[in-house]
């Protein structure tokens, strides 16, 4: 909508080509619409898959009425998340930290336009997400790509607890309410990864 109206915005053009990514951000790119290339498309893959994920969580939050501190967690330590899955598959830490990265998680983290975070409220309101994704036309990306998340971080022994918890919801059928308190009650470990490797 914001890039229809004209308004400012900033992304990342991911592509392993140097040649055509220039040819594409002449193309694309304008006054108000301004592209930061990237050739680590591994990462722009991860964080745009991951973030979507964490916009359900953080929907589940505000779904809950748990608070804006309880969303700041979720925002800032499923980018944690993100970034030990992105180093086990070997994407730049500074493409993480991007826009495609953590740019993209601020946004759908926060914007009440965004799919995945719908989703994420409704199942915070109890209802379903067969019987939300049921009634609409649009695609919750995240809703498919939890479980997918969730398999590739065990794959690589990554420690990914909240993106657990939102598979867990959707597709175990685990409650909003048991998915918190197994998040809550995870052990006091140290937050920098280079402490310690869980979260």
């Amino acid at each position: 909508d914001e890039l229809a109206q004209g308004l400012p915005a900033a992304v990342t053009l991911a592509c392993n080509d140097s040649a055509r990514a220039a040819t594409l951000a002449n193309d694309i790119g304008s006054a108000g619409f301004r592209l930061y290339l990237s050739d680590d498309v591994l990462g722009a893959e991860i964080g745009g898959v991951i973030k979507n994920v964490l916009a359900i969580a953080c929907g589940i939050v505000s779904g809950q009425n748990l608070g804006e501190n309880a969303r700041a967690a979720i925002i800032t330590r499923g980018f944690s998340e993100m970034q030990r899955l992105g180093a086990a598959r070997g994407a730049k830490p500074d493409t993480l930290s991007g826009l495609c990265g953590l740019g993209d998680l601020i946004l759908t983290c926060t914007s009440t336009r965004s799919r995945n975070f719908a989703l994420g409220q409704a199942l915070g309101q109890g209802q379903s997400a067969a019987a939300f994704l049921g009634a609409r036309a649009s695609v919750s990306e995240g809703a498919f790509s939890a479980t997918a998340v969730h398999r590739l971080a065990q794959t690589h022994n990554v420690e990914m607890p909240i993106c657990a918890a939102v598979a867990a919801i959707i597709d175990d059928g685990v409650s909003v309410a048991q998915a918190i308190a197994t998040l809550l009650a995870r052990p006091t470990t140290y937050e920098t990864n280079e402490t310690n490797e869980t979260n």
